[in-house]
C-alpha cells in the first residue's frame, strides 16, 4: 500500500510540474512564432470574455428563479402552476 502511496505521489507531483501561458503549455509557448502568440493571447481573452458573460448570465437567472420560487411559497398562483408537456398522448 506504501508503494502505491508513494508511486502516487510521483505521478500527482510530475503532472503538476508542468506551466502553461494562455493555456498553452509552456514548451510549446516557446516553439510559436510571435504571431501565434498574438493570436493565442487573443483566443485567451475572447473566451474570458465568453465565459465572463456565460457566469454573468447564470447569475440573473438563478436570481430570477430564486425570486419566482420566493414569491410563489409566499402566495399561490395561477403563474406558479407547473407547466408540463407531455411527449405521448394517448
Amino acid at each position: 500500500m506504501k508503494t502505491l502511496f508513494a508511486i502516487f505521489i510521483l505521478v500527482m507531483a510530475g503532472c503538476g510540474g508542468s506551466y502553461a501561458i494562455y493555456g498553452v503549455p509552456e514548451i510549446e509557448w516557446r516553439a510559436m512564432t510571435p504571431e501565434e502568440r498574438q493570436a493565442t493571447i487573443e483566443r485567451f481573452k475572447q473566451q474570458r470574455k465568453i465565459y465572463t458573460r456565460t457566469r454573468t448570465q447564470a447569475k440573473k437567472t438563478r436570481k430570477a428563479d430564486e425570486e419566482f420560487a420566493r414569491k410563489c411559497h409566499d402566495n399561490f398562483s395561477n403563474e406558479c402552476e407547473v407547466k408540463t408537456r407531455h411527449k405521448w398522448q394517448f
